[in-house]
């Protein structure tokens, strides 16, 4: 495995996350290559957190990014929005015990809302998108983009340009549906929210998560285990 090379040469950490995230033999149709960590989804993604436990704990980035945000170029998208279209729940949550960029997970968000609401007129919306969109949700402070300034982002996690008559009488951005996006969360939620990210700038997620000074029944909360 020529890890160093690829960093340098490719500026890119795809090889090690295509086998978790996409598995080995779409990895192999799509890229051309074969996975490092054995032929199973599983083993690689065990592979794949300890990448991201030892990146994560020796504050490393590659060009100002940290491991979990770098740009998976043979599929145009962050790693977290990958696993999202693939559905693969696992993969989503190991990305986001580590914290991904909100961007990301925003976008991803928007792309199964976008995905539900085409399933609103043909085939039933499936168990694993919503288990995803679920788990997504845990990760934000509001529920939809717009409430703090970010607007939408399309499905590579990008933010897009969401003027042109999306907006209530109010002046209020809806969603799809109509709806206004104005949900207020939970103070609980909020304050998980609040928490993660204080560890995550501190580059103590999710490691860091054992070591705080509250009740073993909120460790797993702010773990995103429910």
């Amino acid at each position: 495995m020529h890890i160093g090379c690829e960093i340098r040469c490719e500026k890119t950490l795809e090889k090690l996350f295509e086998g978790a995230v996409v598995g080995s033999k779409v990895a192999r149709m799509i890229s051309g290559r074969w996975t490092d960590f054995g032929a199973t989804v599983a083993d690689n993604q065990t592979a794949l957190d300890f990448y991201l436990d030892r990146a994560t704990r020796a504050r490393l980035l590659l060009d100002g990014r940290r491991m979990q945000d770098v740009r998976m170029r043979s599929y145009r998208a962050a790693p977290v929005m990958v696993a999202t279209a693939t559905g693969d729940l696992a993969a989503v949550a190991m990305l986001l015990r580590y914290g991904p960029d909100e961007r990301s997970v925003r976008g991803a968000i928007q792309y199964l809302r976008r995905r539900s609401a085409d399933r609103d007129r043909g085939p039933s919306f499936p168990d694993r998108d919503h288990s995803c969109l679920e788990l997504l949700l845990r990760a934000v402070a509001c529920e939809h983009g717009s409430v703090d300034g970010f607007g939408s982002f399309d499905e590579s996690g990008y933010a897009v340009d969401e003027s042109g008559g999306n907006e209530d009488e109010s002046g209020g951005n809806k969603d799809e549906s109509g709806c206004g996006v104005n949900v207020v969360p939970a103070l609980l939620h909020l304050a998980r929210c609040a928490v993660r990210k204080a560890l995550h700038e501190n580059f103590s997620l999710p490691h860091g998560i054992p070591q705080l000074p509250v009740p073993r029944s909120l460790v797993s909360y702010l773990d995103l285990e429910c």
